[in-house]
């Protein structure tokens, strides 16, 4: 891999991500009301699907290696690489990648000024602690397939990488991370008395998120208060389980519903005399 090519296509990523954030950022804007005071006072978490921010990323990254003495090469070198990738857990995350590094030769191996020249293609695993939105420290595994290029000897060599690194999120769809790794590389051609080559490098990386965060979850409603018992309630004598005109002021004569009743006097066999006493009566039984 030739360096303009892949500066190109690092570029061609990043300009890629901040279209598609620039979109969504105008499409949402567009189509959302302005926030309240009572919205801004408190948010809530996007409500993603899998219950956890499992957009595919992409991330840049540039570093430097500090290279195995046995390479006969200067001992400090610049890397830069490109990797795609996404969480598959809200803890762990699958990263294809791609980088490259030229190392200049220190000695008379290689011809002063001759180059040694890698490009890696593999696959990495990041196991994340802590909260997504605090610092995460997280634990790095990789494998890959290195293709190495110099006056000795060209070819292909396994090479596999682990290391330790934090990562912060700086808004909903960028993220930064920084490692530190060490990198085998078992070419046994370029130098036939070395088995392979130890290089420890210290990377610095941009994740961009590609896709738009997903609204929050709705609120949920509280739960109604509940009901007061009405059978140990009372109003005008009657339980207000049964009674219809609860709202009756205490006192009010009802009936066995609880609404008014009229009053009736029953007079039957009560006989009444007119006129009564006379002049001089005094028993008018």
């Amino acid at each position: 891999m030739k360096r303009k090519g892949l500066y190109f296509l690092i570029a061609l990523a990043l300009g890629g991500v901040s279209a598609v954030h620039a979109q969504d950022n105008t499409s949402t804007a567009a189509s959302s009301p302005a926030p309240s005071s009572s919205d801004t006072s408190s948010t809530s978490a996007p409500a993603w699907p899998n219950g956890f921010d499992d957009r595919w990323y992409i991330a840049p990254y540039v570093g430097g290696y500090y290279n195995d003495t046995d390479r006969d090469t200067r001992s400090r070198q610049f890397f830069y690489g490109l990797g795609v990738g996404k969480f598959i857990s809200s803890n762990v995350a699958i990263e294809l990648f791609v980088d490259r590094t030229k190392r200049k030769a220190d000695s008379d191996v290689f011809g002063q000024g001759n180059t040694w020249s890698n490009n890696n293609y593999g696959v990495a695993a990041r196991y994340f602690f802590a909260d997504w939105n605090s610092w995460r420290p997280y634990l790095l595994g990789g494998v890959m397939g290195s293709y190495h290029h110099n006056p000795l000897d060209k070819g292909w060599d396994p090479a596999a990488e682990g290391g330790v690194g934090i990562s912060k999120s700086i808004t909903d769809s960028a993220d930064f991370r920084v490692e530190a790794a060490y990198r085998y590389d078992w070419d046994d051609k370029t130098l036939p008395q070395n088995n392979g080559y130890g290089d420890w490098y210290l990377g610095f990386s941009i994740v961009a998120h590609i896709g738009a965060v997903p609204a929050p979850a709705a609120a949920v409603a509280p739960p109604p208060p509940a009901a007061p018992d009405c059978s140990k309630q009372f109003r005008n004598g009657v339980n207000l389980c049964d009674n219809k005109c609860p709202d009756l002021p205490e006192g009010t004569i009802v009936g066995p519903d609880g609404c008014p009743q009229k009053v009736v006097i029953d007079l039957k066999g009560v006989n009444f005399k007119f006129d009564r006493p006379k002049k001089g009566e005094t028993n008018i039984e």
